[in-house]
This record gives C-alpha cells, sequence and structure tokens, in this order.
C-alpha cells in the first residue's frame, strides 16, 4: 500500500512532445517537454556522440513537468536529415543549432552539454552569451589539452589522411559502440543495452 507521503513523491512521467523543425535546409527532429507552468526555465540538451535526444527521455520524464526541456538531434544523427550536401563540422552542427533556437524564439537558456555536444554548446555560448544563463557540461573538453592522445589523433584526420576512411567506419561498429559506453565500467551489466 502506498502512503500518502510516498505517493505524494511519485509523479507521472512529463508529457513529451516529439517535433521537427525545418532549419536551414536541415529537417530537425526533437524532444520537448511539456511543463506545468508556460515561463518554465528553458534547459537545451545537446547530446553526446555516438547518440541523440534519445538519451535524454529519462531526464525529461524526470524534470519536464517543472522545467521546458528542449532536445534536438543533430543533422546526422537520431531522427533529423540533413541535405545530401551537408558539411558536417562542429562549426556546421552550431549554426544548425544556433537556427533551431531561433527558430523556436529561445531567448534565455540553461545548456546541458553531453560530450559531443560540448564543443557545439560552447561555441553557440560564444556566439550568443546573453541568451545563456548557465552550463552544464558533463564529460565535454573545453580546452585541446584534456583530449586522449586517441582523440586527438582522431581530430587530427583529414580527408587526405591515409586510412582516415577505415579509422572513422571503425568507428561504427557494434564493438565500437559498446566500448563507448561500456569502457571503465564495473560491472557491464548494470548498463542498458
Amino acid at each position: 500500500m502506498t502512503t500518502p507521503a510516498i505517493a505524494a513523491r511519485i509523479s507521472p512521467p512529463a508529457r513529451t512532445a516529439h517535433r521537427h523543425l525545418h532549419v536551414d535546409g536541415a529537417d530537425v527532429f526533437y524532444r520537448e517537454s511539456l511543463p506545468e507552468r508556460p515561463d518554465a526555465p528553458v534547459l537545451l540538451l545537446l547530446h553526446g556522440f555516438p547518440s541523440a535526444s534519445h538519451q535524454f527521455r529519462r531526464l525529461i520524464d524526470t524534470l519536464g513537468r517543472h522545467y521546458r526541456l528542449i532536445a534536438p538531434d543533430y543533422p546526422g544523427f537520431g531522427h533529423t536529415r540533413a541535405p545530401e550536401d551537408f558539411t558536417y563540422s562542429f562549426e556546421r552542427l552550431t549554426d544548425i543549432v544556433e537556427g533551431f533556437t531561433e527558430r523556436l524564439g529561445l531567448t534565455r537558456y540553461t545548456l546541458y552539454l553531453f560530450d559531443f555536444g560540448a564543443p557545439v554548446g560552447l561555441r553557440l555560448a560564444q556566439r550568443r552569451p546573453g541568451r545563456v544563463a548557465g552550463l552544464v557540461v558533463q564529460n565535454g573538453n573545453a580546452y585541446l589539452d584534456g583530449l586522449s592522445d586517441a582523440a586527438r589523433e582522431f581530430t587530427a584526420l583529414t580527408p587526405d589522411t591515409p586510412g582516415a576512411e577505415r579509422t572513422i567506419l571503425d568507428l561504427f561498429t557494434l564493438a565500437a559502440t559498446r566500448a563507448q559506453y561500456e569502457g571503465g565500467t564495473a560491472d557491464p551489466a548494470l548498463v542498458a543495452p
């Protein structure tokens, strides 16, 4: 039997809308919580690699009744579609996220940057510092010294680097994806598949 005190702490998950917004040639998919208050603070959630906005679904369920959480998928990730000639770079991804915030009319928000979201979100914060109420950074680098040797070698790849294409494609194998999630984990059985 649930006591009134326990029932008061258990709340249903937030309502979440799943939408698309056309931004500069890209069809950007995003998840957005529908908070109880229309003036709820905005938290823009920028995902990591190799993931998408789905990585925030539980956070949206938990906090979305009290905050307006917005989680877009970058071009090339999740459900977002980009034109064939899209240039994939952190600058270009930032262009899309910046345009996305403008199309939504976001004038003040806190950025939650996870992993790959850090180089996108920090660029956005530099471009629009007056819009950023705060930063929450998880597993993201703001400086080159923070990169591992392997990450430095990877970011130095160019199209004419011998073996570059194979190195990049190897990141998308099942083994490499599992290593992203399970690496350093004491008990991989505790990581949701």
